[in-house]
C-alpha cells in the first residue's frame, strides 16, 4: 500500500487539481475520497486528521500537509518532478509561478467561489430568489479576473507563467471549469486568448477524456437546479420528447436506478449518475498518462464497462422513458470514442512489453 494518502473529493476543484497531479506524474498514492455533500468533512476522524475540516490533504507517511497549492509545491520537491511544472532553477520562472499562485486567493478562486454561492449555493440554502444585482456585480469580477489572465499572465506566452505547463495551469483550469455547473462558461469562451489556452491546457492533461467531465459537470448542473427548482428548463430540453431533465429526475438518474433498489433511496452512495461520470473520467484522465501494461488493462476494461453501462441507459432511454436526451447520447458517444482510443493506447503497451520480454529471453 502506498505510504501517501490523498484525502479529497473531486466534487473540490483544488482536490481534482491535486488527484490530477499525482496521476499525471504517476506517484502511487492511497485515494480516500471525503464526500462534502454528505458532511463527512465534519466527522470527528476526519477532524482528528484536519482540525479545518476541508479538502484536500495528504498524509505522507505521517507528514500531514493541507492546503491544494502547499501540497503540489511539496510533491514536485520530495519526487523531483519535471522542472516546468514548479520551476526553482531559473529565479525569474521561479517567481512568475509564484505571482500566480499569490494572486488566485484573492481573484480566480475568490470571485468564482462568489459567483457559485450567490447562484446556487444561497438560493438552495435560503430558499430565495437569486439576488440579480449580488450575481451581476460578481459576474463582472469575474470577467475582470478573466481579462487578467489575458492581459497579464497570458500577453506574450502559452501558458500562464512561461512555455510550459506549470501547478499554476492546472489549478485555474480546475478552478474555471466550475463555471459549468452555473452556465456561466462564456465569461471565458468570449475571451480568445484565454479559451485557447484553456483548450492548451487541457490537451496536456488528456482532451479526449475532458469532454466527458465537462458533460458531467453540465448533467449536474442541471440536476442541481431541477431539483430545487420545479420551473426550471435547462438548455437540453427542447421539447416533451427531447429532453435531459426528464432523464436526471427519473429514478435512473440516481445510482443508474439499481444502488437504489440495493441499498434504498436515501444511501448516501446513491449519488447522481453526473458523479459517477466525474470520477470515471478523473480516472480516465488521470491513467491516460501511464504507460504501466497493468493500468491500460484497467483503463480498457473501465471504459468497456462504460459503454455497457451506455448500452444499459439508452435502453432505458428509448424503450422506458421514450426521451431523446442531448446530454446522455453525447456521453454514450465520448464513451465510445474513448474505448476506441484506450483499445489502441493498450494495444500498443501491451506490443512494448511482449517486445522487452523478447529481448530479456535472447
Amino acid at each position: 500500500m502506498a505510504k501517501l494518502k490523498l484525502y479529497y473529493d473531486l466534487m473540490s476543484q483544488p482536490s481534482r487539481a491535486v488527484y490530477i497531479f499525482l496521476k499525471v506524474n504517476n506517484i502511487p498514492f492511497e485515494a480516500i475520497q471525503i464526500a462534502i455533500r454528505n458532511g463527512e468533512h465534519r466527522k470527528p476522524t476526519y477532524t482528528k486528521i484536519t482540525l479545518f475540516q476541508q479538502v484536500p490533504v495528504i498524509d505522507d507517511d505521517g507528514f500531514i500537509l493541507t492546503e491544494s497549492v502547499a501540497i503540489l509545491q511539496y510533491i514536485c520537491m520530495k519526487y523531483k518532478l519535471a522542472e516546468h511544472w514548479y520551476p526553482l532553477a531559473t529565479p525569474e520562472t521561479h517567481a512568475r509561478v509564484q505571482e500566480y499562485l499569490n494572486w488566485q486567493h484573492a481573484n480566480i478562486r475568490f470571485h468564482g467561489t462568489m459567483l457559485f454561492r450567490i447562484l446556487f449555493r444561497l438560493p438552495q440554502e435560503t430558499k430565495q430568489p437569486v439576488n440579480k444585482a449580488e450575481a451581476e456585480d460578481c459576474r463582472e469580477r469575474n470577467k475582470a479576473v478573466v481579462r487578467h489572465l489575458d492581459q497579464y499572465f497570458l500577453k506574450d506566452k502559452n501558458f500562464l507563467c512561461g512555455r510550459e505547463i506549470s501547478i499554476a495551469d492546472l489549478l485555474a483550469v480546475c478552478e474555471l471549469m466550475q463555471l459549468h455547473v452555473v452556465d456561466e462558461v462564456n465569461i471565458v469562451h468570449q475571451n480568445d486568448r484565454v479559451r485557447e489556452w484553456f483548450s492548451r491546457v487541457k490537451d496536456r492533461l488528456g482532451s479526449a477524456f475532458d469532454a466527458g467531465t465537462l458533460l458531467s459537470v453540465y448533467a449536474l448542473h442541471v440536476e442541481i437546479h431541477a431539483e430545487n427548482d420545479k420551473n426550471y428548463r435547462a438548455s437540453c430540453d427542447i421539447s416533451a420528447t427531447i429532453s435531459c431533465s426528464k432523464v436526471f429526475k427519473s429514478r435512473w438518474g440516481k445510482g443508474f436506478g439499481l444502488i437504489g433498489l440495493v441499498i434504498g433511496d436515501d444511501h448516501p452512495l446513491n449519488l447522481p449518475n453526473s458523479i459517477f461520470g466525474i470520477v470515471f473520467y478523473a480516472l480516465q484522465i488521470a491513467l491516460t498518462f501511464s504507460s504501466s501494461p497493468g493500468l491500460a488493462s484497467t483503463q480498457l476494461y473501465l471504459s468497456a464497462f462504460s459503454n455497457v453501462a451506455s448500452v444499459y441507459l439508452g435502453y432505458i432511454l428509448y424503450f422506458i422513458l421514450k426521451d431523446i436526451c442531448i446530454v446522455c447520447l453525447s456521453t454514450y458517444i465520448t464513451n465510445a470514442l474513448l474505448l476506441v482510443a484506450v483499445y489502441y493506447k493498450n494495444k500498443s503497451v501491451q506490443e512494448i512489453k511482449q517486445k522487452k520480454e523478447r529481448k530479456k529471453q535472447k
